[in-house]
């Protein structure tokens, strides 16, 4: 039996919590692969036998709330029992899920009060973190590729490293979505998010190479170079902002998503300021904005600030969580002519910007969810690596780049985050950078627009790969919303 075994003693009828033996008997048999290969499993799971132990001993699980001492010891010393065990443990505490759940959960509902308290059911630096799963990846997989991904509803976490930030809003329930609301999507199991360009060309971007011991460069919403301007830039950038929300609270969405670069220090107090005083019609059913990203200031002076994507909440312009751009972007001289950015030759330049370290995800009702700034969503390798520890399954990220086309970076990236992670990823644009000309011709209808959503089919273990892949557009309208329909998880 390993260190992390439980300590209690000899006595045969004590009282186990079904959370910690979780944690115990997964890290105890993801250590000792070969007691419990493939092969087995797939025996074990489709064995009439095997399936209604598990299902009589998750019964007995919910009831009670505890596993038997000699049911551990069982586990630990027969694979069959273990796989049995773990499963029952898996199915009783479905019922105590924080965001779905049954009213049938015997003996368990304190885990539900455990996770709102300790972000996990159980947590332990060697063995890991027992969370709710709440998504797959969905990469082809007739069978299950490992012991863990025949459990579908807890998932263990390996000690979370510092710089990756897990929250949840059941500790902050005034900013989750709304009763009333989630009343009306949870027979359809589906969220609407509505993403709006903002920027409709350069000529609304301040774009400023900086020369020094390197080549940088700065892009930013224009401002003004005098008082006068200023005040006609910033009257500019609210009505764009009032134009957007009103859009967004007539469209149907419950979240709405705005591009990189789309905010600055003065338009983040804007936007709150609005979103407070304006009350949300009895039509709109939204409940967040991510209210785009910018330069913000996170330390004063005349450094590089982060590119800082900030999410907010409608009814009370409360700020909900915001992500740093940890990727950089290098524009190549290529780039630099063919976005026609011209104030930046010669090329190549780096991204005048605080790079990010810390990622953060967020667990609120509709799901688990993560920002990606542009870039980040380049670096499946390092970023995918990171989140898939937490399984966020949705993705929201702002860009910066020409009109999204079918097959190209944004899609296949999604698609590998899919594939890895199993999150749901929407890419919302700008319009500010015009379609590029290449050999291949304009591409057909349908596939350019300012916004892509990737969506997952398959929701569980042992499902098919499949991926569905929407791209929309708002025919021009830089207030206008690309509207996409989500699976809520």
């Amino acid at each position: 039996m390993s260190d992390s075994s439980l300590s209690v003693g000899s006595r045969e009828d004590l009282d186990l919590d079904p959370a910690q033996v979780f944690a115990i008997l997964l890290h105890y048999y993801r250590s000792n692969h070969d007691d419990m290969c493939r092969v087995d499993i797939s025996e074990w799971r489709g064995s009439e036998e095997v399936t209604a132990a598990t299902q009589r001993l998750a019964q007995q699980i919910r009831r009670s709330g505890v596993v038997t001492r000699r049911q551990f010891i069982d586990a630990m010393s027969r694979p069959v029992q273990a796989f049995t065990l773990l499963r029952a443990v898996d199915l009783a505490l479905r019922s105590v899920d924080p965001h779905n759940g049954t009213h049938d959960r015997g003996r368990l509902g304190g885990y539900r009060q455990k996770f709102r308290k300790s972000k996990c059911y159980y947590g332990d630096e060697k063995v890991g973190y027992v969370l709710p799963r709440r998504c797959f990846p969905t990469r082809p997989q007739p069978v299950p590729d490992n012991l863990s991904e025949h459990l579908e509803s807890l998932m263990l976490v390996p000690k979370i490293p510092d710089h990756l930030h897990f929250d949840l809003l059941t500790s902050r329930p005034e900013l989750d979505f709304e009763e009333a609301v989630r009343k009306e999507t949870i027979k359809s199991k589906k969220i609407k998010v509505g993403c709006v360009p903002f920027i409709d060309n350069l000529g609304e971007l301040d774009i400023t190479p900086i020369d020094r011991k390197d080549a940088w460069y700065s892009i930013r919403l224009k401002r003004g170079d005098n008082a006068a301007a200023r005040r006609d830039w910033t009257r500019h950038w609210r009505e764009r902002s009032e134009h957007a929300l009103a859009n967004l609270d007539q469209s149907g969405a419950h979240i709405g998503i705005l591009p990189e670069l789309s905010l600055t220090d003065d338009l983040l107090a804007w936007w709150k300021d609005m979103l407070q005083r304006t009350p949300r019609p009895r039509v709109s059913r939204l409940q967040w904005i991510l209210v785009g990203t910018g330069s913000l200031t996170a330390r004063p002076g005349a450094g590089p600030q982060p590119n800082r994507a900030t999410l907010l909440h409608r009814r009370t312009g409360e700020l909900i969580f915001q992500q740093d751009k940890c990727e950089p972007f290098t524009l190549s001289a290529d780039q630099i002519e063919s976005w026609q950015l011209s104030a930046l030759k010669p090329g190549p330049r780096a991204e005048w910007m605080r790079d990010g370290r810390d990622r953060y995800v967020l667990d609120a009702w509709a799901g688990r969810f993560a920002v990606l700034v542009c870039e980040d969503l380049s670096r499946v390798m390092e970023v995918g690596t990171d989140l898939s520890k937490l399984g966020p399954t949705h993705l929201f990220i702002p860009i910066f780049a020409p009109p999204i086309i079918r097959h190209r970076w944004q899609q296949q990236s999604a698609v590998q985050f899919a594939n890895t992670v199993g999150s749901v990823s929407v890419v919302a644009n700008s319009q500010a950078v015009r379609l590029l000309a290449n050999g291949d011709g304009p591409p057909r209808r349908g596939d350019v627009g300012t916004a892509l959503a990737i969506l997952p089919t398959g929701r569980g273990p042992s499902h098919t790969w499949a991926v569905r892949t929407h791209i929309r557009h708002t025919a021009g309208e830089a207030v206008g919303v690309a509207k996409f329909i989500l699976p809520r998880s």
